[in-house]
Order: C-alpha cells, then structure tokens, then sequence
C-alpha cells in the first residue's frame, strides 16, 4: 500500500513584522487624531469628577493619546488573534508507521494462534474418525 504525504503549507509569516510595525504606526495616527478630542467626552461623562485641569494641556493630551493608542493595538491584536488560523494537530509519520507495524504484527500473531488451534482440531477429528 503507498502512503499518500501531504505537501506541508509554507507559511508566509516573514513580513508579520511589517505588517505589524504598520498597524502600530496607524493606531499611533488614530490615537493623535482622537485623544485629544476624547477629553471633553471624559469630562461629560465623569460629570464633575474630572475637569480637565489635574495636569497641563500638553500632559493630558498626551496621556489621552498613549491611553487611546493601548486601547486600539489591544484590539488589533485580540483581532488578529482571532483570525489566525489555528494550527492542526501535527502527527509524526515515525510514530504512524511503529502503530501500524505493531498492528500488523498482532494480525500476524492472531493468525498463526488460529491456525496452530485449526491444526490441532483437525488432529482430535482425525483420531476420533478412526
């Protein structure tokens, strides 16, 4: 019997780095754009609790920014996390071709134990016969 091997996928994962460089490099522009008009939204909401004058403009804009930035590269990542494919279980053709050899030997077994048993009856119906 021929055994069929399957090509192995190459997985292109040399320009994960870039992509991920990049998608850094947007969230970053994102979190530039956004943080700073998040500020009145903060205040509008907390109503009262923060207003905006616990640290200088520039500190809190830039707090706002880094904030905004972790927020977006933590979805990007639980996105691509999801998306990834998963990887298949890997079975080795060592320990496929041991549990078949190992099977075979056992059918071996099996039939020589039969056929010494078929020897032996047909002896006691010969002795019987006579």
């Amino acid at each position: 019997m021929q055994e069929y091997k399957k090509k192995e996928e190459v997985r292109r994962t040399g320009m994960w780095p870039l992509w991920g460089f990049l998608m850094a490099v947007a969230c970053a522009g994102i979190a530039y754009v956004v943080g700073p008009k998040l500020i009145p939204i903060a205040r509008q909401i907390t109503r009262g609790g923060f207003t905006g004058n616990e640290l200088p403009r520039d500190q809190l804009e830039l707090a706002f920014m880094a904030f905004t930035f972790l927020v977006l590269i933590a979805v990007g990542a639980l996105v691509v996390a999801l998306a990834m494919p998963k990887k298949k279980a890997t079975v080795l053709d060592t320990a496929l071709k041991k549990e078949k050899e190992a099977m075979h030997m056992e059918e071996k077994r099996r039939r020589a134990r039969a056929q010494i048993i078929d020897q032996r009856v047909k002896e006691e119906n010969r002795k019987r016969a006579k």
